[in-house]
């Protein structure tokens, strides 16, 4: 039979899609605008707002040092997007000396605790993890390990150490004295890579921190020794940015001891033990409650901007290579539980009273006061934490909710190709902020267009290529949706262990490219014409709770350094210095693409907030698709027609959901946005000219009959509002380039016509038309 599609409006069926009032759903964007460079603030955030509104975003984030907010300017600020309904976001950076501090400066506070069990060696030729029993190789918390020189692994016991293991140096087994612990390195690395990184950005230290102080504690224990024998001496090294920069395998390299300087460590309690450890007051010493471990704590300074030692050990905000070391001098027994570190920020949010938390406090009662702040929907926290903020993030997050506020971050695809082996996945750096930080909302920003040079071996592959990692597709399959697909099964899967969790995506809506623009290859590539629409739509096939761009705004004659060269940014709307005149440009469709992507996003988003993520793929034609059990939601095939219409076809994005009653739900995407049209090597700066969008693909969906008992079922799209039946239940639907559907399977009753006594045109039998 001839498949029929009817396009019937809404008063004509019976359906189940339930209306209901919904939270507010956040499209929101980075505005990168600072309110102490708003100097005509209300008129700056006034006519932003408009843009904003008019695109369909309902939320902007941007930044404040102290003074704005008490001078005025965030209430000028909050006025002028309030008008809009504009929800705001705010990074606040406040850490003047004995004034009141900010959420963003708060977040940078550090913690990290390394098991002293693991171990790595310089001698073997390429190093790989070790594996044992109970080595908690699947948790991603256990993710540092420690040059031994001495020493081995205890025995399993889980009442006596912490993660049941320690490192044992015993003079009775044939030990002999040397360094039994040094050079921490992350226990996981790429395939391709010779020996695991340093230990660096996993803390980063806030510049303006006064006074800041690094903390260790060795959790240990020993015996066997005669009294005021020497036990071990504990010391602190960190690597020369000098040394570092020359090295060319950078944080995986080797380094000599003379490429390292030595910082002062100073007892905690001095009157107890100092960084020579002597057998005496062990009874005094504090004791780990869990295991009985002695713990000896000590500190030294962290190295202030403006200083030499800055200039020579901090490379931008973290020590290139933070190694503490303890050695052992071959007597006894010396059992190495587990090292510690964390700074003056951390402690402060971890102790019941601290003045610098009195200081945050002071700075929400500030927000408080200002007219209009109950339209802050979040403080902006650390961007992109390093796992050494994980745990300051989960403080912050509990000091802030008990007064009211919530606290939002990206986070980023850190060590995305770190491999465990043992077919274990992978490192999942966000799945450990959500196990670490138990964030209320978790945040993904995964940009897939980057090329980062201008050679052959850098720049995407368009239109060609099609298995090579750069052919866009793959990027875009790799970058964005297998992360995703992690993110989303951890949070909103079937068997997720997050389900509260709020589930945020940071779509790219930017280029940046080196200078000079007009020849200079790109860091990352403008998304161009509808790719735009694209990546702004792909969350919603992940279970998106909302979306935050980066970035809306830019000053696009405005240079950003980047070690010896400089870059500059384009962002859909542009402005001039102090965010003056705004502006949309006729010849480029970006916010065209993202007014339209919002329209939708704007119906489809808290529809889907609603319903239960079970699973997302990628279709092909011929119903090709690497994922999902069909039958589950009530389909026979899906996939794409092939039409031969393009270089190549497919790639269709497509989310399942279910209703609380498993009706089902498909969210659908065409990844195929665009075609490059013009010129090789890389392309200039007004990108969109050498693009054009691809054709429209059809999606062709056939549903189980066998599935539905004695009810009719069609197709609804609550975006326009009509519902698609077919008399064969197949549905063919076009989709635009980049462009996406929400299909809700709903119940219809289908309108019974008499057989007409010759052949007329669907639209003739709708309507009783002779």
């Amino acid at each position: 039979m001839k498949r029929i599609l009817i396009l019937l409006s809404v008063c004509l069926l019976v359906f189940s899609v339930q209306g209901s009032v919904v939270p507010r759903y956040i499209i929101g964007a980075y505005s990168q605008y600072q309110l102490h460079n708003a100097h005509q603030t209300e008129e700056v955030f006034s006519e932003l707002a408009q843009l904003l509104d008019e695109a369909g975003f309902n939320t902007i984030l941007y930044s404040t040092y102290y003074q704005e907010v008490v001078n005025g300017s965030l209430e000028a600020a909050l006025k002028a997007l309030n008008n809009y309904e504009m929800g705001s976001i705010i990074d606040d950076w406040a850490f003047d000396p004995n004034r009141p501090v900010g959420v963003t400066a708060m977040a940078n506070g550090n913690y990290l605790k390394m098991e002293a069990e693991y171990h790595w060696s310089p001698q073997v030729e390429r190093y790989n993890p070790e594996a044992f029993q109970g080595d908690n190789a699947e948790n991603d918390l256990y993710n540092m390990v420690f040059r031994h020189d001495t020493g081995r692994r205890s025995s399993a016991d889980q009442t006596s150490y912490s993660n049941s293991f320690a490192w044992v140096c015993d003079a009775k087994q044939g030990d002999k004295a040397g360094m039994a612990l040094s050079d921490p390195r992350f226990r996981w690395k790429p395939d391709n890579i010779q020996y695991p990184r340093l230990l660096s950005y996993d803390l980063k230290f806030f510049p303006t921190a006064k006074d800041n102080r690094l903390y260790l504690k060795f959790a240990l224990n020993w015996q066997d020794l005669p009294a005021n024998a020497r036990v071990a001496e504990v010391k602190l090294y960190v690597l020369r940015n000098t040394q570092f920069k020359s090295n060319q395998d950078g944080l995986h390299g080797l380094y000599p001891s003379s490429a390292y300087q030595q910082l002062p460590l100073y007892s905690t309690q001095p009157e107890l033990y100092d960084t020579l450890i002597l057998n005496q007051n062990v009874a005094q010493i504090p004791k780990d409650p869990d295991t009985g471990a002695l713990i000896l704590e000590y500190y030294t300074p962290i190295p202030q901007p403006g200083t030499k030692e800055h200039a020579d050990l901090i490379n931008v905000d973290y020590f290139s290579h933070l190694s503490p070391h303890v050695y052992w001098f071959g007597q006894g027994r010396l059992e190495l539980d587990y090292v510690e570190l964390e700074d003056n920020i951390f402690r402060a949010l971890k102790a019941a009273h601290d003045p610098l938390k009195d200081r945050l406090e002071d700075r929400l009662k500030e927000y408080t006061a200002i007219p209009g702040s109950n339209s802050i929907l979040y403080f902006y926290g650390k961007d992109e934490p390093s796992q050494g903020q994980f745990a300051t993030y989960k403080l912050l997050k509990g000091f802030l909710e008990d007064r009211g506020y919530g606290i939002i971050t990206a986070t980023h695809l850190e060590n995305m190709s770190y491999k465990k082996g043992s077919q274990l996945p992978d490192y999942f750096h966000f799945g450990l902020f959500l196990q670490e930080a138990n964030p209320s909302v978790v945040m993904l920003d995964a940009y897939p267009l980057q090329e980062w040079g201008s050679g052959a071996g850098t720049l995407i592959r368009w239109n060609q290529d099609f298995d090579h990692v750069l052919f866009v597709q793959n990027k875009i399959q790799n970058y964005v949706c297998n992360n995703y697909h992690v993110l989303a099964s951890s949070v909103k899967g079937p068997d997720a262990l997050n389900k509260n969790t709020d589930l945020f995506y940071v779509p790219q809506t930017f280029g940046e490219k080196f200078e000079p623009v007009e020849s200079a290859e790109w860091r990352y590539f403008m998304p161009p014409l509808s790719m735009q629409k694209c990546l702004q739509l792909l969350p919603l096939c992940y279970a998106a709770d909302g979306i935050i761009d980066f970035a809306l705004t830019s000053n696009r004659d405005q240079s950003f350094p980047s070690g010896e060269r400089s870059f500059r940014r384009l962002t859909p709307i542009s402005h001039k210095g102090n965010y003056l005149q705004p502006q949309i440009h006729d010849n480029e469709s970006f916010y065209q693409n993202l007014m339209e992507a919002n329209a939708k996003i704007k119906v489809y988003g808290p529809i889907i907030s609603r319903l239960h993520w079970q699973d997302a793929n990628t279709l092909m034609i011929d119903g090709k698709n690497s994922r999902s059990k069909l039958a589950q939601y009530k389909l026979k095939s899906l996939g794409v027609v092939k039409k031969k219409n393009g270089p190549y076809e497919g790639y269709l994005e497509c989310g399942y959901y279910l209703d609380d009653e498993d009706v089902p739900s498909l969210m659908v995407v065409n990844r195929r946005a665009v075609y490059r049209t013009e010129g090789e090597g890389s392309a200039p700066w007004n990108v969109e000219e050498h693009f054009q969008d691809a054709d429209p693909q059809t999606l062709r969906v056939a549903l189980d009959k066998s599935t539905f008992g004695d009810k009719n079922y069609g197709l609804y799209d609550p975006f326009m509002k009509h519902t698609i039946i077919s008399d064969n239940d197949v549905y063919d639907i076009e989709i635009a380039a980049g462009d996406g559907i929400l299909l809700q399977l709903v119940e219809v009753v289908k309108m019974q016509t008499p057989q007409p006594a010759q052949k007329r045109n669907w639209f003739k039998r709708l309507f009783g038309i002779k």
